[in-house]
């Protein structure tokens, strides 16, 4: 990956030089003179490591032919010495990259090269429209390289840009909205957190409820902790095992309509006067808006009296 900058020829913050500080589109740089890097403006000078290479390579949990599938390199190098992880470049589309940098302080962990508000979701455009039976949505990029370790071919795995806080913003875009509802099912797998429940809440009636699954995680936060914890079984289960998204006052399975009438019973305030319309409707329950018509011929004053009566009886 070719590193661009965004002024060149500056004086560099250690004095050395008048016109050999380059800086890049986040406001860091490097010193071609003194061969420093510096975070943004006011900030400690980075070590430049040396014997750069850029590697396919298997990390957390994840396997080099994954990171291999979606383009994911890692910059490895030595400083003072000892062989490092530099960073590892996330790529999205041509020419774009997310940059996540490890041996820097975390304000400063995260690099983007390239045009990104054009950019779709990590690893989208490694699949065809429909490619595949269903396609998943992480929240990042380590948990959709997860999720296509764990899944493998039964889905395509992606993340959201930004994570938890992009999820509309995304899914919305028209673009990036066609190619998504192209597949047959869409599963939502979010983290199990605070964040992860708002980005799920804040899609809700985005796409058509009977494709969209909602994957629920409970012995871990995320696709990355159930790799790396060996739960890959347990993660495959919990993704079968997803149910359809549904907005919060719909319900959409047999279990749940079970519930409803439980529920219902429990609230119910009084029996209409008709035997056969009671059978029907269960009865008058606590919440229920009720719209009666009288019947031809009859007057509405007659009818609601005598469905009074028979209901106070």
């Amino acid at each position: 990956m070719r590193e661009k900058f965004k002024e060149t020829g500056l004086p560099c913050p250690c004095g050395e030089s008048s016109d050999a500080y380059c800086e890049r589109q986040d406001s860091s740089g490097f010193c071609f003179s003194c061969s420093k890097n510096f975070p943004r403006k006011g900030g400690l000078p980075i070590t430049e490591p040396t014997d750069v290479t850029y590697e396919y390579l298997a990390t957390r949990g994840i396997s080099k032919k994954v990171h291999e599938k979606y383009g994911v390199l890692t910059k490895i190098g030595k400083i003072d010495g000892e062989e490092k992880v530099i960073s590892r470049g996330f790529p999205y589309g041509e020419g774009t990259f997310k940059i996540k940098r490890e041996e820097v302080p975390r304000s400063e962990r995260y690099l983007i090269t390239g045009q990104f508000q054009k950019a779709t979701l990590f690893g989208l455009d490694r699949f065809d429209p429909g490619s595949r039976p269903s396609i998943t949505i992480f929240e990042g990029e380590d948990d959709a390289l997860s999720g296509d370790e764990m899944l493998g071919d039964r889905t395509a795995s992606v993340s959201l840009k930004s994570g938890a806080g992009s999820a509309f913003t995304d899914l919305s875009r028209p673009d990036i909205y066609e190619k998504v509802n192209s597949f047959d099912k869409i599963y939502i797998c979010f983290d199990a957190d605070e964040k992860g429940e708002s980005a799920v809440r804040s899609i809700q009636g985005l796409f058509d409820f009977n494709k969209v699954y909602l994957v629920k995680l409970g012995a871990f936060k995320d696709a990355n902790e159930y790799l790396q914890n060996k739960a890959v079984n347990d993660f495959v289960n919990t993704w079968k095992s997803a149910k359809r998204f549904a907005p919060d006052n719909i319900i959409s399975s047999f279990s749940d309509i079970e519930k409803a009438l439980d529920s219902s019973a429990e609230n119910l305030l009084v029996e209409y006067f008709h035997p056969k319309l009671n059978e029907m409707l269960y009865g008058i329950h606590e919440g229920e808006v009720v719209v009666v018509k009288a019947p031809e011929g009859v007057g509405k004053t007659e009818f609601f009296r005598a469905q009074e009566y028979h209901t106070l009886k």
